[in-house]
């Protein structure tokens, strides 16, 4: 199979390494004919892989119009981006949530999770001081810290010595400022090449993921969402509300498991897979829940150790990049063979469906009652407010 991978990513990000260069050498090691990064002979290639921001499927197939067309980063945030993402023929999913996300534009999604290079060192635990927390990424996951781990990370400081380790990309992004914990921070400039050194000096690995929302507004999107139709949704007061982006995926933790560090990661689908809880890590929604579970890796080194070696057998196990990119391979072939004999189908199986407005009462006698009820009393405040005004 001879394959072409096209994209604009500055080769400094993560996209470039993981889905396009690695991935060109992955696949060439199955046996695959790769070329990255060009526009000449297309028509001598079955299969492109392009990046759904770039925007170049019509282009592509005003070019050699046989070609099979996979989609990495597939998105919906505009027109021409959900154009891309149900124009290519099946697209390439980095974690489960976006696989997951995205089956209701696009029927072929293969999974590919956020695998690195294998690293060469690994941590040896002991007991010292202070505790160097580690956390790698972009700066958006470090503004994610408030409200949540940053008040578990200023508690913990008033009784144990303790040093965050944040390395992310501030050349590009500026210095983090919001939800900066007031603790001992070291900002390290992000390098794939220096990136494994420095984290091999941390202890304990953080994963935040889920974006901030304050009870105040869980209970006012509760409320907005739902409405007063308690029968219909079965809404409570105190229901989890998790927030977290599409294309959220484990791919920090992953590294963490690689180096032998124990990790704390927020409650999204793909770190529940492979944070097992006290087994493998620690999983953690509230600031109750982070202080609680860093307070038990920060006091012991046997557990730290421990936890470690569990990540890292149950990764190796689970995440085989190799194992995923065959079948990738394996997935392309038959539905290029599906193409080529006019057996392919496009279209999800399942429509796209909504909720119903939440402001349409449902037949329970009681939520009608209630919906009245709300409606009287929201015709009554908008009155009185207008006799206000006047």
């Amino acid at each position: 199979m001879r394959i072409v991978l096209n994209t604009k990513t500055a080769q400094h990000l993560g996209t470039w390494r993981l889905f396009f260069a690695n991935l060109a050498e992955d696949l060439q090691q199955q046996g695959a004919e790769v070329a990255l990064n060009t526009w000449e002979g297309l028509e001598h290639f079955d299969v492109a892989i392009v990046k759904a921001s770039d925007r170049t499927i019509a282009t592509l197939r005003q070019h050699n119009p046989h070609l099979l067309i996979g989609l990495v980063h597939p998105s919906d945030i505009d027109a021409a981006v959900l154009h891309e993402t149900v124009s290519a023929d099946f697209i390439i999913s980095g974690s489960l949530e976006e696989r997951d996300y995205y089956l209701q534009y696009q029927r072929h999604i293969f999974l590919l999770p956020h695998i690195e290079r294998p690293p060469q060192g690994y941590k040896q635990h002991s007991e010292h001081s202070p505790i160097v927390l580690g956390y790698h990424g972009n700066r958006h996951h470090l503004e994610q810290f408030e409200g949540r781990l940053s008040p578990a990370l200023e508690a913990l400081a008033q009784r144990y010595p303790l040093r965050l380790k944040a390395v992310y990309n501030m050349a590009h992004v500026g210095r983090w400022q919001a939800g900066r914990p007031n603790i001992p921070i070291d900002d390290v400039q992000w390098d794939y090449a220096t990136l494994e050194q420095e984290l091999l000096e941390c202890d304990i690995g953080l994963v935040p993921a889920l974006t901030p929302i304050s009870d105040t507004e869980r209970r006012r999107v509760l409320d907005r969402v739902l409405g007063m139709d308690f029968a219909r949704y079965g809404k409570f007061p105190n229901d989890y509300l998790l927030r977290f982006k599409n294309s959220t995926n484990a791919g920090r933790a992953f590294v963490f498991m690689q180096l032998g560090i124990p990790v704390v990661a927020d409650m999204t689908p793909e770190c529940c897979q492979i944070v097992q809880q006290g087994r493998t890590g620690f999983v953690a929604q509230s600031a109750a829940g982070w202080h609680d579970a860093l307070e038990r890796l920060i006091v012991s080194a046997t557990l730290r150790q421990h936890l470690a070696e569990n990540a890292a057998d149950l990764f190796a196990t689970l995440y085989n990049r190799q194992a995923y990119v065959a079948q990738l391979l394996a997935g392309m072939t038959d539905l290029l063979a599906a193409k080529r004999s006019g057996t392919f189908q496009h279209v999800p199986p399942v429509p796209r469906t909504l909720l119903p407005p939440a402001h349409l009462p449902s037949r329970h006698p009681a939520a009608q009652r209630l919906h009245s009820l709300q409606q009287k009393v929201g015709g009554v405040v908008r009155r009185v407010r207008s006799i206000k005004r006047k």
